[in-house]
């Protein structure tokens, strides 16, 4: 018997009962797709990266789901407007796809101006990467140009799959890129059942003093025409139950059971960890092409091997893991030529110059480091700049053998 079959029938069956057989509908900035063309022009689609996909990507397998996200290339602009390979893309995808057809322009507006540059900096309470110039200009024309007509673009798909036949009305909608959308599909289909998980800290409310107040006023009435907003920590729940107060007119905060009472309806504030799928993991880690690159590993561990997996990302603090590495090395003389720090690193928002800097210090700080103690039969860091799943999990399993 093959058990996780059997577990995975058992899942889809209290899906099918927890939505009466019907369709849900997931929205988030980057879909679980990714399209691209071969050598010979014709579209080919691939199973998309990113933590978010990850996490939701077994919900999506086990239930009807129809999933809304951006176009992000040129190739998935081509798929949205023609339709593209559906039946492949769904077959990979594991479910339906409906790519939101965005303007180019409006997009990198709205996620290398607005969304990363400053949703993600505030979020993570990381104030100094706003100390820039005319920001507050950039702001403004950010939002207004990019943040604004994106979501209104996404609330549009998403009303348009809610009202389907054969759809439960539910909508779950993700993250820090699409505040806004909740109200907008409220307007559009008044009866939706509409659910927000926030996978970013929420900060308290001083952090929002560096956007404009009008901004800050629109993302919590956003956010609050959703039937459900959840977060990570209690700590992001109270956090945002604060911003609510000083931000929302005519909220009414109830602290104690964490629900916001806002324009006649009652929204709840939750909390709780989102996972991933630990079996299907432990398939992949298993699979050929992870035990290949385990193989290629082999000859680069040492006697102690540290690794890391993280996107090349400022709130990731690898710039951190690399001085600490350093310390030790500085500190344990004994240790040269015993320990070795594989670092597979995800290029992440090359298009924002904070992230192409981040980078630069995080590389130059790796070369001196090698040259520093490294000798022609060890190098103590090896770095995998690149998006690859199964290597870095082959990464992560020599860990366990290293002794």
């Amino acid at each position: 018997m093959n058990v996780n079959v059997d577990r995975e029938t058992d899942l889809r069956h209290k899906c099918a009962d927890l939505f009466g057989g019907r369709r849900l509908v997931i929205a988030s900035n980057r879909g679980p797709l990714a399209c691209e063309e071969d050598d010979g022009g014709a579209l080919k689609c691939r199973l998309g990266c990113g933590g978010l996909v990850t996490a939701l990507s077994t919900a999506a397998r086990l239930a009807d789901v129809t999933w809304v996200a951006a176009t992000m290339s040129e190739a998935d602009r081509q798929v949205a407007v023609s339709g593209g390979p559906a039946s492949e893309d769904s077959r990979t995808a594991g479910c339906q796809v409906h790519f939101v057809p965005v303007d180019q322009r409006a997009y990198d507006l709205y996620y290398n101006v607005f969304s990363n540059p400053i949703l993600w900096f505030i979020q993570h309470s990381m104030l100094d990467g706003l100390r820039r110039r005319n920001l507050w200009n950039q702001m403004e024309k950010a939002w207004e140009n990019g943040y604004v007509p994106v979501n209104r673009a996404f609330a549009d798909a998403v009303a348009e799959e809610l009202r389907r036949p054969g759809s439960a009305g539910v909508a779950l909608l993700q993250d820090y890129h699409l505040y806004l959308t909740g109200r907008y599909v409220r307007d559009r289909v008044p009866e939706a059942v509409l659910q927000h998980f926030i996978h970013v800290p929420w900060p308290e409310p001083s952090a929002w003093l560096e956007v404009p107040w009008h901004i800050t006023e629109a993302i919590c009435d956003g956010l609050l025409a959703n039937d459900v907003i959840r977060f990570q920590t209690q700590t992001s729940v109270h956090n945002f139950l604060l911003t609510c107060f000083d931000y929302a007119r005519g909220a009414f905060i109830d602290f104690e059971k964490a629900v916001v009472s806002y324009q006649g309806r009652r929204i709840r504030v939750r909390s709780g960890a989102i996972s991933v799928d630990p079996e299907h993991l432990q398939r992949q880690a298993a699979s050929s092409e992870a035990q290949g690159h385990l193989k290629k590993l082999e000859p680069l561990v040492g006697e102690r091997t540290i690794v890391r997996v993280d996107r090349m990302d400022p709130s990731k603090n690898v710039l951190g893991g690399f001085q600490a590495f350093d310390l030790l090395l500085r500190r344990h003389p004994d240790l040269h030529g015993r320990v070795k720090f594989l670092a597979f690193l995800v290029p992440s928002r090359t298009d924002i110059p904070e992230y192409r800097r981040y980078t630069d210090k995080v590389f130059r700080l790796i070369d001196r480091i090698n040259a520093r103690y490294g000798d022609p039969s060890w190098l103590p860091i090896e770095v995998f700049f690149e998006d690859n799943f199964h290597q870095a999990l082959a990464g992560i399993r020599y860990t366990m053998f290293s002794s």
